[in-house]
């Protein structure tokens, strides 16, 4: 008869060898489950902004957008009610898009701007030192 500690040995082995196997059985589903092809990826379409050079399409193609209007050197550009509740940085970087092809179409000029509406007042403008929020003022002042 086999002693327990000899017993003990030969179910550790066994257990270590099942283990073992389903290790390996597992690196194997998973080399071949992620392995793939290596052909390169399809090319992926680029973010709205990258739709146009030209403003005026740009403008058409935004969500954001009800409609726009020049006034010398300041693009007005009309917005729904999508754009106030729109984090500051995403607005910040829109507006910046917009005044680089805003800039490219009209050359290097000076007073350049681009001023953003919502409901017949201006929220945000955009000019060449920067993105400017326009802050409301407050009743009694």
């Amino acid at each position: 008869m086999i002693s327990d500690r000899k017993r003990g040995i030969i179910i550790m082995r066994a257990m270590m060898r099942a283990a073992l196997w389903i290790l390996a059985l597992g690196v194997v589903v998973f080399s071949w489950a992620c392995g793939g092809e290596s052909k390169p990826q399809a090319k992926t379409q680029q973010f709205a902004t990258g739709y146009s050079k030209d403003i005026k399409k740009q403008l058409d193609y935004d969500a954001h957008v009800v409609s726009s209007e020049e006034d010398g050197d300041k693009l007005i550009v009309n917005v729904n009610d999508t754009w106030k509740p729109s984090p500051p940085g995403i607005k910040a970087q829109l507006l910046a898009d917009w005044f680089d092809k805003w800039k490219a179409a009209h050359g290097d000029a000076k007073g350049l701007e681009v001023v953003v509406r919502a409901d017949g007042e201006d929220v945000d403008r955009y000019a060449a030192d920067g993105y400017h929020p326009v802050e409301k003022k407050k009743k009694g002042e």
